[in-house]
Order: structure tokens, then C-alpha cells, then sequence
């Protein structure tokens, strides 16, 4: 008995490594992101002031929310419209709804990594992706762009998922996040083709 205890205990902290990593791996990736991040970029880009505004219109006026806002799906503003009413109304706010989507996008390529790969791989691509440059430009600009790693990766882990389950539920946690995916960014219209290549 004090053999096998040892042994479960050995067992656990090795399953738990993985995620250990990718703890470490987003502190890093929230100290890149939060750096400065009123004032890198330079400036306001006229689609993050386009997005706060927007922003601001629906936390003050919650049911005014558009399911699109200008020509853009329109979720990306909810979590920004939460954060205007929780902090203000600055350029820091919106592009902190960008790294929020990012770091999302870091988990979602470490589950993605994990299954296809096993956990130490997992962990490596969800660092490359914490330091890759165009991830580190877009999570800190108030745009939807940074949305669609988060969403491509969480979708094709969940379908892969319900592919080796077979649960009826998984399937539904793979569409739910597909048309999810598709009120967040425009492109990903297109990557339902993806997944089916997959099926």
C-alpha cells in the first residue's frame, strides 16, 4: 500500500506538469501583453477607437447591442462594453479585450497541441505562440483579428474531440463554438471547410 501511494502521488505531478508549463507560459505571455499597453502602438488606430465607441454605446445602452457593428460581428464589443463599465473608456481598455482573446488563443493551441501531440509538445506550441510576433502585435490593438487563433484552434480541438468521443455533446460544444467563432471574425465564415476536411 505505501508502494502504490507513492507511485499515484509520482503519477499526478507529472500530469500536472503540463499545465504547471502553461501557467508559466501565460505569465510570460500576460507580462509581453500588458507592457505598456496604453502607449504601444503609438497612437489610436481608427478601427480601436471605432470599437470603443461602440463599446461605450452598448454599456450604456445594453439593449442597443448590434449583432454587427459597422460592417464587423459584433461579440468582440460585449467583453469590451463589460470592461469600459469596469475600468473607463481608454485605448488600455480595448486592446485589454485583445489580450484577453489572446491568451485564450494561447490555451486553446496548447489543447489543440496536446491532443494531437501529447502534453510536452503542447506546452512548446502554446509557447511559440506566446512570442510570435504577429500574436504579440494583435493582442495589443483593440481589433478583432486576435480572435480567430482562439477560435480556429478551440473549434478544431473540440471537433477532433467529439471525432474520438463520438458523444453527441462534443458535437454540440464544436458547433456552439464554430458559430461563436463566426460572430467574433468575419474569416472565420470559412472555417467550418476546414473542419469538414477534418471529418
Amino acid at each position: 500500500g505505501h508502494v502504490r501511494r507513492h507511485r499515484l502521488v509520482a503519477f499526478e505531478l507529472r500530469a500536472a506538469l503540463p499545465w504547471v508549463g502553461l501557467g508559466a507560459v501565460l505569465v510570460l505571455a500576460l507580462g509581453v501583453r500588458l507592457y505598456h499597453l496604453q502607449g504601444l502602438p503609438v497612437g489610436l488606430w481608427h478601427d480601436e477607437a471605432d470599437n470603443l465607441i461602440q463599446a461605450i454605446r452598448i454599456q450604456n445602452d445594453p439593449g442597443s447591442a448590434p449583432v454587427f457593428a459597422t460592417t464587423l460581428p459584433a461579440l468582440y464589443l460585449f467583453p469590451a462594453a463589460a470592461l469600459v463599465n469596469l475600468v473607463d473608456a481608454s485605448p488600455a481598455t480595448i486592446r485589454l479585450v485583445s489580450v484577453l482573446f489572446s491568451l485564450g488563443g494561447i490555451v486553446a493551441i496548447f489543447l489543440v497541441a496536446r491532443l494531437l501531440l501529447g502534453p510536452f509538445l503542447g506546452v512548446v506550441a502554446a509557447l511559440l505562440t506566446a512570442v510570435m510576433r504577429w500574436d504579440i502585435s494583435f493582442s495589443r490593438i483593440g481589433m478583432h483579428g486576435i480572435t480567430a487563433p482562439m477560435s480556429g484552434a478551440l473549434s478544431a480541438y473540440l471537433m477532433l474531440r467529439a471525432l474520438r468521443s463520438g458523444r453527441a455533446s462534443d458535437f454540440g460544444y464544436a458547433g456552439a463554438t464554430i458559430g461563436l467563432g463566426m460572430w467574433l471574425y468575419v474569416s472565420l465564415r470559412l472555417f467550418p471547410l476546414v473542419l469538414g476536411f477534418m471529418v
